[in-house]
């Protein structure tokens, strides 16, 4: 596009015509890049690490990264996963979960989910962050299962997202748990990064599974010996006493006995799950003499059909700030 004044005294370069570039001027084509020992570099950095460590595909996917619309968007997507990946990183230090563990005097383990199950995400906001509600009752829920039971933490989430989740709904519990698991502990279908089905199988509890045996230990480069168990405790859990408290069946495929199906926490006004499994499990502990198990519990007194039945009764009110 070209410009100029009008004018007897004054005159105005014009300025050059525009050319647009011309693609992959003196660039190979994509199907020409170097494949032979020199094509480390073409690849990304994060992918050229876990081949070289023979981690599988699915741990050598480059993250997700929100589309921003400009540069400084995109400053900003990045600060926020650096925080966010930060704050994970700081969270394991004070919580020896392993230490909990160590001190346990219960044999009968609960392991609980987080979104869908104790807690609702939303879907993200135009700012890329989320918001959440807690499940009706959850305070009083934990506060019963930390005083009768080893509470464990496993969802399907990234690390940093279940410690947002613990830091903003159970923060005051979250030291007592024995045990959080996130994604990497979970079994995949798909790519780490990206839609796939995730099952969580209890063997890995009593086998003393940790973090070092996980094919995705590495993919934030920040894996520095945590396990996430205590070894010493590998014999002290057995199937017949651990229940997995979950809204999906598919993640629970590998252990079906020892599953809780709860309803998917959708509707914040009129839910009471979690008070009625709170009462279910009230009824087990106060007739704990009666069941040689947890599980044995569960098949002679099933979940749902205690759950549909179920009187509008409260338990024992919580203590104050529960």
């Amino acid at each position: 596009m070209s410009s100029s004044v009008a004018g007897e005294d004054v005159a105005v370069k014009a300025k050059p015509k525009y050319r647009p570039p011309r693609k992959n001027k003196g660039k190979a084509k994509p199907e020409a890049l170097e494949t032979g020992a020199g094509a480390e570099s073409s690849l990304p950095q994060r992918q050229v690490k876990a081949e070289a460590a023979g981690m599988p595909l699915s741990a050598s996917a480059p993250p997700f990264i929100p589309r921003a619309k400009s540069a400084r968007g995109a400053e900003i997507i990045s600060a926020k996963l650096s925080q966010a990946q930060a704050a994970w990183q700081d969270h394991w230090a004070p919580y020896n979960y392993a230490k909990n563990e160590l001190k346990t005097k219960h044999a009968q383990l609960i392991v609980l989910d987080l979104n869908g199950t104790l807690i609702k995400r939303s879907s993200r906001n135009p700012d890329k962050t989320r918001t959440g509600y807690a499940r009706p009752h959850l305070l009083s829920f934990l506060k019963f299962l930390l005083d009768n039971f080893a509470v464990m933490i496993w969802s399907s989430a990234q690390p940093f997202s279940v410690n947002n989740m613990l830091q903003v709904f159970m923060k005051q519990q979250q030291s007592r748990f024995v045990r959080v698991w996130d994604r990497r502990f979970c079994g995949l279908d798909g790519p780490y990064y990206g839609k796939a089905q995730t099952t969580k199988d209890l063997l890995k509890i009593t086998n003393g599974y940790s973090l070092a045996d996980s094919p995705h230990k590495n993919v934030y480069e920040t894996y520095k010996g945590y396990k996430g168990i205590a070894p010493e405790m590998k014999g002290h859990w057995t199937l017949e006493n651990i229940v997995l408290v979950d809204d999906s069946e598919t993640k629970a495929v590998r252990q079906k006995e020892n599953h809780v199906h709860v309803s998917t926490f959708e509707d914040l006004r009129h839910d009471d799950e979690l008070l009625k499994l709170h009462r279910y499990l009230e009824a087990y502990i106060a007739n704990k003499e009666a069941y040689p198990s947890l599980v044995s519990y569960l098949k002679e007194r099933p979940w749902l059909e205690f759950r549909d039945g179920a009187s509008s009764e409260q338990p024992p009110a919580p203590e104050q700030g529960q």
